[in-house]
């Protein structure tokens, strides 16, 4: 990769959100006899940009398969084969869902050159011919956390001392959901997460079945960053009504009860599975 080509592809990881920088390289693609890749930012900007179920779309999406399907190895050569799932948005690589040595190995390249914005891990746990090893301290004080405004961590063997070294990444200032779904992150976690400054742009805190009781769950109801939390799932936590009562006064809807699970169709019997790890 040339440096020219490099110091583009930084200049749209730095900036997830802003078109320019996508279409800038665009246009210097086509100066440089790479008119296919062109091609696949603007059709992917064009189908971001129009509105579902315009007449366009089909068409949009028939030049993007048929893009994909000659040049995906080539263009995503720096996924393919090393993460489970990846998602390209607007040209690029925005969602990954990969594992533990994976992230830690190729972080530099994914995060250095793509705008990822979401990544699902699978586990904090690395099982290797040397026995197994906690990978938390090393992935959760990455720098590379800070770009991600969605962390999914369902069932990924995470637990207090995991979510400890969350609080220690200074990076981490865009995060708006965080998923926890499954863990046991305890009183102890939860407190630590209700005093962590770079949750203050959090919306949906899911903590489904993660060994919370009443000791932990007060510490939401006083959390001074969690301002702008518009859902922060409990279901499966010994919670008393009472600090459920007190849940709600301090978030109202945002907290769901058996009832809105009952509204959708949810069964109250369906039981969540977690791993009993540490992290």
């Amino acid at each position: 990769m040339s440096a020219e080509i490099r110091a583009f592809l930084q200049a749209i990881a730095a900036a997830p959100e802003d078109d320019l920088p996508r279409l800038v390289f665009a246009d210097w693609l086509d100066e440089n006899g790479r008119p296919e890749r062109a091609d696949f930012i603007r059709v992917e900007v064009d189908i971001a940009r129009t509105q579902p179920g315009s007449p366009d779309r089909s068409k949009l999406f028939e030049r993007q398969d048929a893009l994909l399907k000659a040049h995906r190895k080539e263009w995503f050569a720096l996924f393919d084969g090393k993460v489970e799932e990846y998602k390209s948005e607007r040209g690029f690589v925005i969602a990954i869902r990969t594992g533990p040595e994976q992230f830690l190995t190729h972080a530099d390249q994914w995060f250095g050159t793509q705008p990822i914005t979401e990544m699902r891990l699978s586990n904090v746990w690395s099982d290797s011919p040397a026995g197994r090893k906690c990978l938390a301290k090393e992935i959760f004080t990455s720098p590379y956390l800070g770009q991600l405004k969605s962390l999914d961590l369902e069932n990924a063997g995470v637990n207090a001392a995991g979510i400890y070294w969350l609080s220690q990444n200074p990076a981490i200032t865009e995060l708006q959901e965080l998923n926890l779904r499954g863990n046991r992150i305890a009183n102890e976690g939860v407190r630590t997460l209700a005093a962590m400054p770079g949750l203050a742009k959090l919306e949906v805190l899911e903590m489904t079945a993660c060994g919370i009781t009443d000791l932990g769950a007060r510490s939401l109801t006083t959390a001074p960053y969690f301002g702008n939390l518009r859902k922060l799932n409990l279901i499966y936590n010994r919670i008393s009504d009472e600090v459920q009562r007190q849940l709600r006064d301090r978030y109202g809807r945002a907290v769901p009860t058996w009832q809105d699970f009952s509204a959708n169709q949810v069964s109250p019997s369906r039981k969540v599975r977690y791993r009993r790890r540490g992290g």
